[in-house]
């Protein structure tokens, strides 16, 4: 079994103490430098030494900066080569000649795999998780079925029905159903109480058993519908009663999300648990517990070789999904990016070797004229800036992020705009001179809508179209666009979920400005590690160096540039 990757986040917090490996310079704060650079090539593979010679000699890279290691020449590599030979040889590489201090990136170069494959099994850190849900589902379940009783009870005069076929194992959609159902007969009959005294009571069982089931979250919901009903001069007080819930409320879920980053362990589901009882109750916590039970049968521990790079400092963590990206602006003023030492990483790599070396002539060209052309941005029409908050990681948050992008840019640059609000793609011969380009969804088959201007950078949002680099037979868009010509690309090896990607109206005005070269870019808008996303591209290729396309100030919140 390969090592674990857990370690009890306190042991994180502690490393600030004791590192020995330096603190890492703010990307936020300095530009990546050639002698920041290192190379990673396949000593199996002429090429890959090839390549990694001739991007040191373009880029002016110091020679003693390439790293040289043996490996699979397959584009997926087995964990445990991963674990046994990769990662210590490039760690021990890194401790020499201060290279772990002075380095912020790396370049993967043709020949080194693209992938690194999943453990196989569920380590030990798991399988306790497991075991400590499975026991609070089913203590969980129980609790569920003596609320749904006493919502019964309230719900009627008379013997209140049994509760049919409803178990410990019973789906937590199927108890949100009869939550649902029970509460509202219970609060219609509510409303027929005429006994003052009475009503008082029962209503506060009522509020009782929201809390209990539904948290504050349905609490909200029943208590806005029940200012609607109330006399005026009982309205104020609700809507002040309303109005702190609410605050609460906004102030738990904060705690949950930030919760939700950290290494999963029993500690964090606890805590998380602590949480849901106040902000979506039982019934919340059973349709959590079951995601997370879920997500540990699917052992989804498989990830881009290049993301895995980017933690080769950290010590031993949790390869169960991701880790946060500490490099990503969220984290600019948080003391973890120095604790937990992130290093970039792009890949020369493509279908040929040839069109891997291309990417650096055409990136270097790019940045001595200045980049022009069309920029190509292709939502699903699922959402409007007017809607209400997407929840994260849902398709509306992207169709926004893309119409967001839209607004910026028209207003922001000088370059023509063109937006697809239909259903279909962008059809073949529609994108005349693109330079930039961001849409979806057309899983694992390119439309060859674009005729790629000097420079072009794009990607497609969907969820298998970096699956392979190298495969004749395949159609997925990373492949297929750097077939056609673009400069720089990204996307996912495996199911990455929407939240695995940069935000574009977050990556593409960055690049504009000319602060950051495409690997800064990306790294200060995509979110996750060891996990399913790659750049493809010359990481200090900066297409806007010299020719700015947007100003600093007109940046996104958050996206500042410190001067």
């Amino acid at each position: 079994m390969p090592p674990q990757r857990t370690q009890p986040t306190m042991y994180y917090l502690l490393l600030a103490a004791v590192a020995t490996l330096g603190t890492f310079l703010n990307i936020a704060n300095a530009a990546i430098a050639p002698d920041e650079v290192g190379i990673l090539v396949n000593g199996r593979n002429k090429q890959s030494l090839e390549l990694g010679a001739f991007y040191a000699a373009q880029r002016h890279v110091p020679q003693e900066n390439i790293c040289t290691v043996d490996i699979s020449e397959e584009e997926v590599l087995t964990r445990e080569e991963w674990d046994k030979t990769v990662r210590p040889a490039v760690r021990k590489w890194l401790s020499e000649s201060k290279r772990s201090t002075r380095l912020k990136c790396f370049v993967t170069t043709w020949g080194v795999p693209l992938k690194v494959g999943g453990t196989g099994n569920v380590d030990r850190q798991q399988r306790l998780r497991r075991t400590f849900l499975e026991r609070e589902r089913a203590q969980g379940a129980r609790r569920v079925v003596e609320m749904l009783n006493s919502i019964r009870k309230l719900a009627t005069t008379d013997a209140p029905p049994p509760i049919a076929d409803v178990n410990e194992k019973t789906d937590a959609k199927a108890f949100q159903d009869l939550a649902e159902k029970d509460l509202q007969e219970a609060q219609q009959r509510l409303f027929s109480v005429t006994d003052a005294a009475q009503r008082q009571t029962e209503t506060q069982q009522f509020q009782q058993q929201i809390l209990a089931g539904g948290g504050f979250s349905m609490f909200v919901n029943v208590l806005g519908q029940a200012a609607n009903r109330a006399p005026a001069d009982q309205q104020q007080a609700i809507q002040l009663q309303l109005a702190q819930i609410q605050g609460r409320l906004t102030g738990l879920t904060e705690a949950r999300n930030t919760m939700e980053g950290m290494p999963p362990n029993v500690q964090r589901d606890a805590s998380i648990l602590g949480v849901l009882s106040a902000t979506t109750g039982r019934l919340g916590q059973l349709g959590w517990i079951d995601s997370q039970l879920e997500l540990i049968a699917k052992n989804e521990t498989a990830a881009s070789f290049d993301s895995e790079l980017s933690l080769i400092l950290w010590p031993e963590y949790d390869l169960l999904r991701w880790q946060p990206n500490f490099l990503h602006f969220r984290y600019d003023n948080s003391e973890l990016r120095n604790v937990l030492r992130t290093i970039m990483v792009s890949r020369l790599d493509g279908p040929t070797v040839e069109i891997a070396r291309g990417l650096v002539d055409k990136a270097i060209a790019a940045e001595t004229a200045g980049v022009q052309g069309n920029i190509y941005l292709d939502p699903r029409g699922l959402a409007t800036l007017e809607s209400p908050a997407p929840a994260p990681g849902s398709y509306e948050e992207y169709d926004i992020a893309l119409i967001k992008a839209e607004k910026l840019l028209t207003q922001q640059t000088a370059l023509p705009v063109h937006v697809n609000r239909d259903a279909a793609l962008f059809q073949p011969g529609e994108c005349p001179e693109s330079v930039f380009y961001c849409g979806w969804y057309s899983l694992a088959n390119y439309v060859d809508a674009f005729d790629w201007a000097p420079g072009a950078i794009g990607y497609h949002l969907a969820s298998s179209e970096a699956a392979t680099l190298h495969d004749v037979e395949s159609n997925v868009w990373c492949k297929k666009m750097l077939e056609d010509g673009i400069t720089a690309t990204m996307g996912p090896v495996y199911e990455p979920y929407l939240s695995a990607f940069p935000h574009p109206d977050n990556f593409f005005p960055l690049l504009m400005t000319g602060k950051y070269s495409l690997v800064e870019c990306y790294y200060r808008t995509q979110p996750l590690n060891s996990w399913m996303m790659v750049l493809i591209g010359d990481p200090l290729y900066n297409p806007c160096k010299n020719k700015p396309l947007l100003e600093p100030g007109s940046l996104p919140a958050g996206l500042a540039i410190s001067e």
